[in-house]
């Protein structure tokens, strides 16, 4: 697992050289791009990843999936509750979205093997 956390920093390098001046913080809201000011947005860094990464035909290699930000008992905990009203907004509970578990056991990641 550390190794994989290592290439996700490599790629999140990466991915900052793709968006470049449009990237401005990182995205509390987790639900695509998030407008900033002055024609930048926002990224969490795993849309930022699915953002710099696509297959020739311009589709993105990493697929969203449904958010969950339940608790084990099926409630909303309050912290989320609270962010997500501070923003204005409901708890995207179920919308699709990216988060770095999902893209570091992504089958597209291969473990790579070296000495240093």
């Amino acid at each position: 697992m550390r190794f994989a956390c290592i290439v996700l920093a490599f790629l999140c390098t990466v991915a900052c050289g793709f968006v470049g001046e449009r990237l401005q913080t990182g995205d509390l809201v987790f639900v695509g791009e998030t407008e900033g000011g002055a024609g930048q947005c926002a990224m969490y860094c795993s849309e930022l990843i699915r953002e710099a990464f696509r297959r020739p035909d311009g589709s993105p290699l990493f697929e969203t999936a449904p958010m969950n930000f339940l608790a084990s008992d099926g409630s909303v905990p309050s912290y989320w509750k609270q962010l997500f009203e501070s923003l204005g907004m409901e708890v995207p509970q179920g919308v699709a979205g990216t988060n770095p578990q999902d893209l570091s056991i992504s089958p597209l990641l291969v473990e790579v093997n070296v000495s240093l």
